[in-house]
């Protein structure tokens, strides 16, 4: 019986380090989608100039934050409250001050903003991808350590 209940142990503590990390794979994400978006607008707005808005609309429905984020401000024209806890405070009030930006300037202003922010959303991406890498094992070895602690003190 304790060996059962040991066992159980275990796989409950893997799955709360698994459910613990999955902050960092939300804030990959949201970043790998940050980064892309920036990509793609910065594109539209050299080459084929097609509106904010038209871009915002291929991103309704998908649930990840970026897009929930930006298709809110953007095409529900609601005052974002960014709740994700992945984030730090400066990286929200960067954001927020992304959004208020979109679509605010003239062609060139517009450019040499979205150039500008390009390197730090690369940047922002990569670590996040590390983070994600490095954090989410330990996480989940971590758990299983805590189960395995939890087995040995059951027998």
């Amino acid at each position: 019986m304790n060996v059962f209940l040991g066992v159980v142990c275990i796989a409950f503590c893997v799955f709360l380090g698994y459910f613990f990390s999955y902050k960092y794979t939300d804030r990959k994400n949201f970043y790998v989608n940050f980064y892309n978006f920036n990509q793609k607008l910065k594109s539209e707005v050299n080459f084929t100039k097609r509106t904010l808005i038209s871009m915002v609309k291929e991103l309704e429905g998908k649930q990840d934050g970026f897009s929930k984020v930006i298709y809110a401000k953007i095409i529900d024209e609601k005052e974002v409250i960014i709740k994700e806890n992945y984030l730090t405070i400066d990286e929200k009030n960067s954001l927020y001050n992304y959004l208020d930006g979109l679509g605010n300037s003239d062609f060139y202003t517009q450019l040499k903003i979205l150039e500008s922010i390009d390197g730090e959303l690369k940047d922002k991406k990569e670590k996040s991808i590390i983070d994600e890498k490095r954090y989410k094992i330990l996480y989940i070895k971590l758990g299983f350590l805590c189960g395995l602690a939890i087995l040995i003190l059951l027998l």
